[in-house]
């Protein structure tokens, strides 16, 4: 049950641990959060968050995208055992056998897509 929330909200909640670190500038210098224009990165405020959000963003992003890779790389030789099926079936059965491994596309998509407003912050850069 885990696996297919895991598939349907990922982006959201990748945008989510990503939140704190999607910011704007200011004509004086400063960055202000998307979210909440009043949190400026030079705050105590943001310095507060960001082990939370470094975290968050560690454990779901980074953690659950490399135990994907690690499972889309071990399914050709594990795939026999019913406790791989079990596990990993949401990420190995939405897609014909012979292209199981576009979920990962999937997944690294999603990590694209919450990235760029992270990575840049004018829009014209982002294509």
């Amino acid at each position: 049950a885990y696996g297919s929330i895991f598939n349907t909200f990922y982006i959201s909640v990748m945008n989510l641990a990503l939140n704190l670190f999607q910011t704007y500038p200011h004509p004086n210098g400063e960055w202000s959060l998307i979210s909440a224009p009043a949190i400026l990165k030079s705050s105590v405020t943001w310095q507060s968050l960001v082990a939370g959000a470094a975290l968050a963003t560690g454990a779901y992003c980074v953690g659950a995208a490399a135990l994907s890779i690690w499972a889309m790389v071990k399914a050709p030789s594990l795939f026999h055992e019913p406790s791989f099926r079990t596990r990993f079936k949401f990420l190995l059965m939405q897609f014909r056998p012979s292209v199981y491994w576009w979920m990962l596309l999937a997944i690294i998509k999603g990590l694209y897509l919450s990235l760029t407003t992270v990575l840049w912050d004018k829009p014209m850069s982002q294509t």
